[in-house]
């Protein structure tokens, strides 16, 4: 996580994209940019052409962008690893997976998509998720399931479970 804030502090947004929140990081790393252009401008390339207020405004951007994407690269990291948030994404892959096997696929769907909205960067929802998706005739899903877990996974018999589902020979 030091570096993950570092990263986000020399490049507003960077920290965002490494912790897989893409578009909130290109989001504030434009925004960012574009105040900062603004402020070059207003200053030292054409300082008459633009009024002071801009100028003023613009940094004021620049900062509270920045500060912005320190405070959401902060909140997102104690989220994370939170031990109470670690241990509710467990019972509820648990839940789940107890679910799939009693043949109560509404439930497991139910549950499934509840841990995948608090977390959607966590392999194994993943994994359960593309196995519903299977049982439950959808393939287009499952695909896509199968693929976050290929990308996210460092089990490395989870990568080859999903290798074999999206290349089956």
């Amino acid at each position: 996580m030091p570096k993950v804030l570092l990263l986000n502090a020399i490049i507003p947004g960077a920290g965002l994209v490494v912790l897989r929140r893409e578009w909130l990081g290109l989001a504030n790393s434009i925004l960012f940019a574009v105040f900062a252009l603004i402020f070059i401008f207003s200053r030292w390339i054409t300082p008459s052409d633009i009024p002071a207020w801009a100028s003023y405004l613009s940094l004021a951007g620049v900062i509270v962008v920045w500060i912005g994407s320190l405070v959401f690269v902060v909140q997102h990291g104690r989220v994370v690893s939170d031990p109470d948030f670690i241990s509710e994404i467990e019972h509820l892959r648990q839940e789940g997976q107890a679910a799939i096997e009693a043949g109560n696929l509404p439930e497991a769907h139910r549950v499934l998509l509840v841990a995948l909205n608090l977390n959607d960067e966590d392999p194994e929802s993943w994994l359960h998720w593309s196995r519903l998706m299977e049982l439950q005739g959808d393939a287009q899903a499952a695909h896509a399931g199968w693929k976050r877990v290929l990308r996210l996974s460092r089990i490395q018999e989870h990568r080859l479970l999903a290798k074999q589902k999206l290349n089956p020979r």
